[in-house]
């Protein structure tokens, strides 16, 4: 069983994690740690939620300089994801890129809009 430290980035009111992916493991540890002094609302999906112990609300709030843990329970066949978003922010629907072979869990930026968003610019 490992451990995997999730450093979430600041700059401004933009989130960002690193890394942005992490294997699901069974019985692995994942921590969000905020590196900036502002607290981050970590956004999570009821299918990622579903994974977790102990089992988090779909939306917390991890204040500067702190962490939260969680461990991986067994995964099934599903897009598992959270967004990482400045605290005050709106909270939205996460729209998960599509599961992969291995289990994954895609932890996106305060700007992302999912998998298979279009931007508007014609991309």
């Amino acid at each position: 069983m490992s451990k995997t430290v999730v450093q979430i980035k600041q700059d401004g009111s933009y989130r960002a994690a690193e890394p942005f992916q992490v294997l699901i493991e069974e019985g692995d540890t994942i921590e969000f740690s905020s590196q900036g002094a502002a607290g981050t609302i970590l956004s999570i999906t009821g299918e990622t939620a579903s994974i977790l112990s102990p089992k988090p609300s779909t939306q917390l709030v991890i204040a500067g300089g702190s962490s939260v843990a969680f461990t991986f329970l067994n995964p099934g066949n599903a897009a598992y994801c959270c967004q990482v978003l400045a605290e005050g922010s709106p909270v939205g629907p996460i729209n998960c890129p599509p599961p992969q072979d291995d289990p994954i869990l895609s932890i996106l930026s305060s700007d992302a809009r999912g998998g298979d968003s279009k931007t508007g610019r014609g991309l």
